[in-house]
């Protein structure tokens, strides 16, 4: 049976492997896989997850996923120990079942979530939130290894967020706690889908800062990003952040802006919750290292005096497998 294994993950290994499955649930794709208790992925996949065509689909396709990953088990003659379940939204981690609506998912509010997957696979299953388990991945194999106060970010679409102290997960009153993407940083701000104003994913997600960037040559601002995509229409993070490493005054711009606002957003997590460390990953992550340095220094700048020395913020490990890797492990956890 092949493995992939995740890098410097394990120092004391268990004397015996134990296989839980992960699915990591996404406003597009449904990420799955098995994970072991050695810090192994043995099995991942991805699939559409037809979020267009309503909640309850999407939980036939998480329940698809499911059966492959068991039937892939029986196949190399292993069992499924348990299960866990990432979905966008307010997820009520103790009845499992989403609580509130998901941007990308229609008719995702009150949803079942746990209940339908283990009829099927026989085993505990265990939902939370995405950005909860992306943190947890994180935490329990990756860049925040051996912290005991971790504050991770997602940025993607939007900027979702997790919390991990002592090596749990931080849900707060009604399972809303770490929703870090809607702090605000401008007080009479954007309006966002949340009811709110100014909320810092209406700032740095991708969707805001493509909009930027449209919006401004809709106005008559010129900008070599052009020059790069057909139209409009192709303009993307990895284009922007791409003009501005060449030069381009408008990305470049937009960039210094979402990285001003992230250094604001992050360091007012900060003074509040003192984390140990900030692990910043999703899609725009990619962006490199010179951008989380960047966002390093504007965050630093702001924190209060005594944090400065000793707080750390990197790019995260496990890059698209932090989904499934946590919530397989916070399953294991939990069985």
């Amino acid at each position: 049976m092949a493995s992939i294994p995740i890098q410097n993950a394990v120092t004391a290994q268990p004397a015996e492997r134990e296989y839980v499955i992960g699915l990591d649930l996404g406003g597009t794709n449904l990420k799955y896989g098995i994970i072991s208790n050695f810090g192994e992925i043995v099995y991942k996949n991805f699939v559409p997850a037809e979020t267009q065509k309503g909640g309850r689909r999407v939980i036939d396709v998480m329940k698809q996923a499911a059966y492959e990953c068991l039937m892939f088990s029986k196949k190399e003659n292993f069992s499924i120990k348990a299960i866990g379940a990432g979905c966008p939204g307010t997820i009520d981690s103790v009845n499992g079942r989403s609580l509130g609506p998901a941007p990308h998912i229609v008719e995702w509010e009150g949803v079942e979530i746990t209940k339908p997957l283990s009829e099927i696979a026989r085993v505990p299953v265990f939902a939370d939130n995405d950005a909860n388990f992306m943190t947890y991945g994180e935490t329990a194999w990756g860049a925040a290894r051996g912290f005991r106060y971790v504050v991770g970010l997602t940025l993607g679409t939007g900027v979702g967020g997790g919390i991990v102290i002592d090596g749990s997960i931080y849900h707060g009153h009604l399972f809303n706690g770490a929703e870090l993407g809607h702090v605000v940083v401008e007080a009479d701000g954007r309006p966002c889908a949340c009811g709110n104003h100014g909320c810092l994913e209406k700032y740095v997600g991708a969707h805001a800062i493509v909009r930027d960037i449209i919006d401004a040559i809709d106005h008559g601002t010129k900008s070599s990003i052009m020059e790069l995509v057909q139209s409009k229409n192709d303009i993307n993070p990895a284009w922007i952040f791409k003009a501005a490493e060449l030069g381009d005054e408008l990305c470049t711009r937009i960039v210094n802006q979402m990285i001003q606002y992230l250094g604001a957003g992050i360091s007012s997590m900060v003074n509040v919750l003192s984390p140990e460390i900030v692990v910043i990953g999703g899609g725009m992550s990619d962006a490199g290292d010179d951008f989380i340095a960047k966002v390093r220094e504007e965050t630093l700048s702001r924190v209060m005096k005594p944090v400065k020395p000793h707080l750390k913020i990197v790019r995260a490990k496990l890059g698209n497998d932090a989904g499934i890797v946590g919530a397989g492990t916070w399953a294991l956890k939990k069985t």
